[in-house]
């Protein structure tokens, strides 16, 4: 079992078997019908409390992800902005974000990006929240 102040998030492949574009929202997202199936890859997200945020990538496929553009780190920028805003503090401001990157990138296989909301919903359980 994990301590209590780190969390880990499997963010498994996905395969579409059968994808069509149904309409579109008002907000511009498209309306989906699809089929998938989850084959046996994944990235591996783990937290961990810290003073400050970042974001750190391992793994095979880690180098084709670029500075600043996944989505695992625009995330963690928004949650600090949020804390940053809000009127709370905690002994740990900040959490450390490690992603091993087993999935390749653009391969239309899903990953990190997926495990974006249970990530985040495992690591602020506690009531943690993250500052910059």
């Amino acid at each position: 079992m994990a301590p209590a102040n780190i969390r880990r998030a499997s963010a498994p492949a996905k395969v579409n078997l059968y994808l069509r574009v149904t309409g579109r929202r008002a907000d511009g997202y498209h309306l989906l019908d699809s089929l998938v199936v989850f084959v046996d890859l994944a990235d591996e997200l783990i937290f961990s409390l810290a003073p400050k945020t970042s974001v750190q990538l391992h793994g095979p496929f880690a180098r084709a992800v670029g500075q600043g553009e996944n989505l695992v780190e625009r995330a963690a920028r928004l949650l600090q902005a949020a804390a940053a805003s809000a009127d709370a503090s905690c002994a740990q401001p900040g959490a450390t974000i490690a992603i091993e990157k087993n999935i390749p990138v653009a391969a239309g296989l899903g990953g990190a990006g997926r495990g974006i909301p249970d990530s985040f919903t495992a690591s602020t359980s506690t009531g943690h929240r993250f500052s910059g």
